[in-house]
């Protein structure tokens, strides 16, 4: 899993993340730049083979010259990198051309027209910012119009219908309505590429739409039994919460649904930082995963991970299969399986692993906010927080000796030892609780500038409270959602002593902390993003060179 390790001057990366970060950068550039949409995808294509060939010229150079040069290593790593690199580049050029064209091309023929439509609906309906429609994403079976007919396009739509329409997620849907191609750019925003980061290659707007009964596969079987759970943890929230934003919090909490957050909770939490606990992704798929492990704690390793993954896919349609609770489910079933070929998984091997599977779903998911943010701060967690938390576990250390030494402590215990490991332990809580929060925060700043031009800075303080209080909230919650299946009044004991004062406590503290540190009007260009990660790169670097001190210095004390 982990492979090879190809060394450059400045870093090093595994072949498959070396590929990944480069199939995205291809995709990324292309989009941009268009190649999607010249000539219908052909000049994409033929840039693609081009460099495809020449990734294979340099490949057959390599194989044939490698034992007549008798290349140094470092010099093949190199050159098998540089094939790495020019394949994924080609690879992602190509494999967007090929997507649109055998996905999207032969929609084209009802561009404009006024067509019927059967779909279902896939996402929960949300009420539009003017509140005169409800707008939702839909899975395409059948269109008919202008004479032409296309069965099962697998594409989906934006659709667009008046408010008072009682749609819900799941239900199949009929309706007569022109089809269009969204616009490139709405203003400044560029609303083409974010339908398409959903998925989404049309936009309808209909004015009444009739009930059918969907085709059903046995995946949809599965999702159905999702979307049902999703239904009844809804109404377990409201049976137990009725009526307060505690209710709205929970389901944002346990499955990600935030249609019942107030105006006033929706502000607070989104200008205190804390909006992640209420999209559910890898921090929730990391608490399941925990609770599963003590329920499943008497069992084998292998079967503990064939329980879990299907759980974790199970709880993905709970939360709708949105791109962060997609990536998280993913990664961790690609760590767990391999934990259970090998002793050492590389965990952000796992990471662009699931990120080149959801953009293999759809390559258009680079631009999607929630896959950004997600795989921003996952990747930014890896890299800076084992550096972090070992150096304040120095730092935890050294102050405990210190503490430890004082007269007053020597006077009233006897066991020093005991003392030191509890203030090491005590101390490297507290930092850890500041400082991951603190490498997620690294990561996703410049992008949560650039999008909304403000960042949440007491979101890091914060957390200490807000992470762990989420994290009662989830476990308590679903094993009281289960007891509320068998016998709801019981339920509204859990939920008066342990739920609602956390999820209080979540409330009052985004509530205080929305005010205190909310940076607003922080706009920053592509140029100062760019600038930002390369200060960044060189703060990663400096926090290696100071633990490589440390840790030389503990040595050198540790030699008699």
């Amino acid at each position: 899993m982990t492979g090879k390790i190809v060394k450059f001057s400045f870093f090093r990366v595994r072949y498959l993340v070396c590929f990944a970060v480069f199939f995205l950068f291809a995709l990324v550039l292309s989009i941009t730049g268009g190649l999607d949409e010249i000539n219908g995808g052909k000049t994409a294509v033929i840039i693609s083979v081009l460099v495809l060939l020449s990734a294979a010229v340099l490949f057959i150079v390599i194989s044939v010259f490698d034992r007549s040069l008798r290349m140094k290593p470092d010099l093949l790593n190199r050159l098998i990198a540089a094939v790495c690199i020019l394949s994924a580049i080609g690879a992602g050029i190509g494999y967007l051309a090929a997507y649109k064209m055998v996905l999207y091309n032969k929609l084209n023929d009802f561009d404009h027209v006024y067509s019927q439509v059967y779909a279902k609906v896939i996402s929960e309906p949300a009420l539009s910012s003017s509140g005169k429609s409800v707008g939702m994403t839909v899975r395409v079976e059948y269109i008919s119009g202008d004479g032409k007919t296309l069965e099962n396009p697998k594409s989906k739509f934006k659709v667009y219908l008046p408010s008072d329409s009682n749609v819900r997620y799941g239900m199949g849907i009929s309706f007569k309505a022109e089809l269009s191609r969204p616009e490139e750019k709405l203003g400044d925003f560029y609303y083409r590429r974010q339908l398409l980061s959903q998925g989404c290659y049309m936009s309808v707007y209909a004015n009444s739409f009739s009930e059918y009964r969907p085709q059903e596969t046995m995946w949809d079987k599965f999702c159905g039994v999702g979307i049902m759970i999703r239904g009844k943890v809804s109404e377990y929230a409201d049976y137990i919460l009725a009526g307060s934003d505690e209710s709205g919090l929970l389901k944002g909490i346990l499955i990600g649904d935030k249609n019942d957050f107030s105006e006033n909770l929706y502000s607070d939490m989104s200008k205190s930082g804390f909006m992640h606990i209420a999209a559910v992704s890898g921090l929730h798929v990391s608490f399941l995963c925990a609770l599963l492990g003590v329920l499943l704690s008497a069992f084998s390793k292998k079967i503990r991970i064939a329980v879990t993954v299907p759980v974790l896919i199970l709880f993905a349609s709970v939360a709708a299969f949105t791109p962060s609770v997609n990536r998280a489910v993913i990664m961790m079933s690609i760590f767990l399986f391999s934990y259970l070929l090998m002793k050492d998984p590389d965990p952000v091997t796992s990471l662009f692993t699931a990120a080149l599977v959801l953009v293999a779903a759809n390559p258009y998911v680079v631009f999607n906010l929630s896959f950004i943010l997600s795989f921003s701060a996952t990747l930014s967690l890896l890299i800076f927080a084992r550096p972090l938390t070992a150096i304040s576990k120095a730092g935890a250390e050294k102050a405990s000796e210190k503490i430890s030494e004082l007269t007053v402590f020597k006077r009233f215990v006897k066991n020093t030892k005991v003392l030191k490991n509890n203030i090491v332990k005590s101390i490297s809580w507290l930092l850890d609780a500041f400082l991951v929060p603190f490498a997620c925060q690294i990561g996703v700043m410049p992008i949560l500038a650039y999008y909304f031009e403000r960042v949440s800075i007491g979101s890091i303080v914060g957390n200490i409270i807000v992470i762990p209080s989420t994290m009662i909230v989830f476990v308590v919650g679903f094993i009281n959602f289960l007891i509320y299946c068998v016998y709801p009044p019981l339920s509204g004991f859990l939920s008066l002593i342990i739920i609602r004062p956390f999820l209080t406590l979540i409330r009052g503290t985004a509530g205080q902390l929305s005010g205190l540190s909310y940076v607003p009007g922080l706009k920053m260009s592509l140029f100062s993003i760019i600038v930002y990660y390369i200060l960044a790169a060189a703060f990663y670097y400096f926090l290696t060179f100071v633990l490589k001190k440390i840790r030389s210095a503990t040595e050198s004390a540790e030699k008699p």
